[in-house]
């Protein structure tokens, strides 16, 4: 799941846009959304103005309980697309973002 929006934070369009792009080239699915709570980048020292910040996360039911549940494949398909964002990244590619 790909965060466009939190409380804190607007993600840099061009990297969403890029790691969409990707996700969908590798055939890996991708759910987007926006949410009005804050997340845990915010707090993150390397997040600051003008650093391309992207948040991958993870579907997960009853979150705020001891037994939060996600699909196997949730997991599986957010790292595959870390990793394939991570695997192509470098300095021509972040300063197209």
């Amino acid at each position: 799941m790909l965060r466009h929006i939190d409380a804190r934070m607007i993600t840099n369009p061009r990297f969403q846009r890029y790691a969409l792009d990707l996700a969908e080239e590798l055939g890996i699915p991708v759910q987007e959304s926006v949410r009005t709570g804050a997340l845990p980048t915010r707090a993150h020292p390397s997040v600051q103005p003008g650093v391309p910040v992207i948040v991958i996360g993870i579907p997960v039911r009853y979150i705020h309980t001891h037994y939060g549940i996600a699909a196997h494949s949730d997991v599986e398909n957010a790292a595959r697309l870390a990793a394939a964002i991570l695997e192509r990244m470098d300095a021509a590619q972040i300063s197209r973002f």
